[in-house]
């Protein structure tokens, strides 16, 4: 169960870098 929160916000936090990294240039 742990384990799939941590993926969950990982993969959340991945997305909000990749929105931030598009947002930047």
């Amino acid at each position: 169960m742990a384990l799939m929160a941590i993926k969950g916000l990982g993969q959340a936090l991945g997305a909000i870098y990749t929105l931030l990294l598009q947002w930047s240039q």
